[in-house]
Formats: C-alpha cells, structure tokens, sequence
C-alpha cells in the first residue's frame, strides 16, 4: 500500500517495543519479488536467468501483456524482480503495469517507478534487513498439534519437500507455489490431512495448515485461510467447530495460533 515503508518501519519496532514477545514474520508473494528486484537475499550475486526459460504459471493471467523491467541488474535477476517493476506501455507513466501494483512501494519511499538503483539507495538498511529475514515458512508445536504457517499453502505432491526447500530459502523456481499460488494450494493435502503424523525431528500429532494470500476467510478442519478483517476473524475462530479431539474448549490456543500470519504488503 501507500504506507509500506511506515509499515515496515513499525513491524521493525515491535521487538523493541514488546520485548516479552516472541515475533516471527512470514514471506509473501510481494515480499518476495520485492526482495528479488532488489537482489536481497537469498537474491543476491546469483545469475537466475535459467528462471524465465520455465515460467508456466497455473493461474496467472495477463502475462502476455507484461513488459519485464529491463534497466540495472535486469540481466541475471529472477523473474519475479523482473514482473514487480514490469509496465505495460498504455500504463507505464503511472507504474501500474505490474502485477504486483509495485507502484505504491515506489511512491512510499519517494522513487521514481522503476527506478531501482533509486529504491535501492532509499530503503533503510534496517528494512533491507526485514525482507532477508522474511521466513517462508514456519513450524510450531502446540498444545493443538504441529501448525504450519505459509504465504498461500501447499500443492498435492511432495508436501514434505516443498517444506524442506521453503526451509531452506531454495530460490530457484520461477514461481514459488507455496508463497504465489491460487486455487492450486487452497486445500489440505492428503499428506496433512492424516490423524497423526509421522515426521523426522517433529513430535508425531495433528497439522493444521495455515495460510493468508488469497482475499477470504475459511476454516475447513484443519485447514485454515486468514486473510480477511480483525473482526471478522475473530467472530468465526471463536466459533469453529470441530475443535481437535482432546483440545475441546481450546478456542484460546486455536485462535492464537490462527493469527499467525502476519505478512507484509508492499503493493
């Protein structure tokens, strides 16, 4: 929005404000180009070309349409820094041609749309530094079981292996599902959906997935989509039943750790 730059400057301030608190921030898919265009980490010195050759994206629409930033450091940037500050002609003037509405981001820190080496030398290091510490994703136990916090949620295939590269910042995929994805990553793969689970170096119980990104609020089991208005969302986790056997009249748990997450829009 209009306010990134005070918004990255407030969550910054949170630890210092509230030291008995334990805060933890998660990627999101405009976090993430972000952090390419600008080549923070896990962006930074690596030649990522081989990113455009396999772009196919599910549900993308309009790319066609894009025209890919091309100015300083566009020729080994990852597609997505290149797609934050992309234009399309008509609209150029107004930075709207990005699918990100990157324009915002520009405006709040007083730079020119487009103008990286601008966005660059504007940007606190301070801030630089939130965006490289940005977790994409995060794991915590609970009384309620082992919940799982991501950007936009997990494809059918392979979930433990998209969390193992999510875990390791593997920047490599032109389009990261887990942070980007739409209807594709909506619902609870089968994988998570099993009772208790079997995993390595994680204490078998219940997951519960949970996710922002997607513009509504759903709670099907364990499954659970927050990306809606305060009270909206505490209205319906108050009320959400079933509660996991054994944890009934456990609301207080469920609801602390369905507010996970916390993302930054700098959009």
């Amino acid at each position: 929005g209009g306010e990134t730059k005070e918004v990255v400057e407030w969550l910054t301030k949170l630890p210092e404000r509230h030291p008995q608190q334990e805060h933890l921030y998660l990627c999101g898919n405009h976090d993430l180009a972000l952090s390419a265009f600008m080549g923070l980490q896990p962006f930074s010195g690596l030649d990522f070309t081989v990113t455009r050759k396999t772009f196919k994206p599910k549900h993308v629409s309009g790319q066609k349409d894009e025209k890919w930033y091309s100015g300083v450091g566009a020729d080994t940037m990852h597609l997505q820094g290149l797609r934050w500050a992309c234009t399309k002609d008509a609209e150029s003037s107004l930075g709207k041609g990005s699918p990100y509405d990157s324009g915002a981001t520009f405006d709040s820190y007083g730079v020119r749309y487009g103008d990286r080496e601008g966005l660059i030398k504007a940007m606190p290091q301070h801030h630089k530094q939130f965006f490289s510490n940005l977790e994409w994703v995060a794991e915590l136990q609970s009384s309620i079981g082992n919940i799982i916090a991501v950007h936009a949620g997990f494809e059918e295939k392979d979930v433990l292996s998209q969390i193992q590269k999510l875990k390791d910042k593997w920047p490599w995929n032109p389009w990261l599902e887990p942070i980007c994805g739409r209807q594709n990553v909506e619902t609870m793969p089968s994988i998570l959906r099993e009772p208790i689970l079997q995993r390595p170096g994680i204490q078998p119980a219940p997951q519960f997935l949970v996710s922002g990104h997607h513009g509504f609020l759903r709670i099907t089991g364990r499954r659970l989509i927050i990306d809606s208005e305060g009270e909206q969302i505490n209205s319906v986790l108050m009320n959400t039943q079933p509660i996991p056997h054994g944890h009934r009249g456990n609301q207080e748990n469920l609801r602390r750790y369905g507010a996970l997450h916390m993302e930054v829009i700098t959009s």
